[in-house]
């Protein structure tokens, strides 16, 4: 997690300090997850999507559009400042 960000795990859900605006945001572990694919390494809606396949073993189906909802989500993200996109 970068060092902006504090987690904690809530049941299913994850509370995120951000320690520069001084919010606490709840998010879904989905989310969580494409933070934490985030975290290494900066990267588009392309590039989280195969993190995301490659470390959660996930298989996509055809022509399902993953990748426009992992950007849906960095936009969500980067909305409450957790995140910068270019």
């Amino acid at each position: 997690m970068t060092r902006d960000i504090v987690a904690h795990p809530a049941d299913e859900l994850f509370l995120l300090y951000h320690r520069p605006s001084g919010e606490t945001h709840v998010v879904a572990a989905e989310m969580m997850a494409i933070l934490t694919a985030l975290d290494a390494t900066p990267g588009d809606a392309n590039d989280v999507t195969a993190r995301l396949v490659r470390d959660y073993d996930l298989e996509i189906e055809g022509d399902e559009p993953v990748a426009d909802v992992i950007a849906a989500r960095l936009a969500e993200l980067a909305s409450l400042g957790l995140i910068d996109i270019a």
